[in-house]
C-alpha cells in the first residue's frame, strides 16, 4: 500500500512538472507597414514562467521569414512577459505593452532583444524597476514608463542606455517627469536620475 501511495505522489509530481513546462499557444496577426508588426490578440498571461511555443498554432520556424520588428500588445492581460517570444521574433526593435496590467519587467525578460530601440510599457501596474533591467538593451533611444505604479527605480537604470534621447516616467508614484532630448546635441538626464535617487530609492 505504501509503495502505491509513493508511486501516486511521484506520478502527480512528474505530471505537475510536465504541465508546468508545457508551452502555450497565443494569437495575433502580422500587419505590414513601416515596420512589420505583430499585433497580439486574446492574450491572457497571469503567471510567471509561461513559455510561448506556438502562435496561431504555428511553431517558430513558420515565422522565420516574416522579419517582425515590432511587437504590439495593447489592452491584453499580460501580467508577466512570457518566455519564448525571441524564438518567433528575434529581430524586435520596438516592444509595446500598453494597458495590459503588466506587473513586472526584469533584465532576463529583455535580454534576448538586443536590437530594441523603442520600449513602451506605459499604463500598466509595474511597481519596481531594477538598475540592471536594460543592461542588455544598449540600442534603446525611446522609453515610455508613464502611468505605472512605480515606487522603486534603480538609480543606475539609464546608465547602459547611451543612445537614449526620450524618457517618459510621468504619472508614477515616486516620479512624474518626462525628458525629451531628441535633436539635442547634448543629452542630459541628470534631473531624472536625481529623482530616482531621492524619491525612488
Amino acid at each position: 500500500m505504501r509503495c502505491i501511495w509513493t508511486f501516486c505522489v511521484l506520478f502527480v509530481t512528474i505530471l505537475s512538472l510536465c504541465i508546468g513546462i508545457q508551452g502555450i499557444n497565443v494569437e495575433g496577426e502580422i500587419v505590414q507597414g513601416e515596420n512589420v508588426k505583430f499585433v497580439a490578440k486574446h492574450w491572457d498571461i497571469t503567471t510567471e514562467d509561461v513559455t510561448i511555443t506556438s502562435i496561431n498554432g504555428k511553431e517558430a520556424s513558420f515565422y522565420g521569414d516574416k522579419k517582425v520588428t515590432y511587437l504590439d500588445i495593447l489592452d491584453q492581460t499580460v501580467h508577466y512577459l512570457p518566455k519564448g517570444i525571441e524564438n518567433f521574433f528575434p529581430l524586435l526593435e520596438k516592444l509595446s505593452i500598453v494597458g495590459s496590467e503588466l506587473n513586472s519587467v526584469k533584465s532576463d525578460n529583455l535580454k534576448p532583444f538586443v536590437h530594441l530601440q523603442t520600449v513602451n510599457l506605459k499604463n500598466n501596474k509595474i511597481t519596481t524597476l531594477d538598475s540592471n533591467v536594460f543592461e542588455f538593451n544598449p540600442e534603446i533611444t525611446t522609453l515610455w514608463m508613464s502611468r505605472n505604479n512605480l515606487k522603486h527605480i534603480g538609480a543606475d537604470i539609464l546608465t547602459p542606455l547611451k543612445k537614449l534621447t526620450y524618457a517618459d516616467f510621468s504619472a508614477n508614484e515616486c516620479v512624474d517627469k518626462l525628458i525629451d532630448e531628441e535633436g539635442s546635441e547634448t543629452v542630459d538626464f541628470s534631473t531624472l536620475v536625481n529623482e530616482f535617487k531621492t524619491k525612488c530609492a
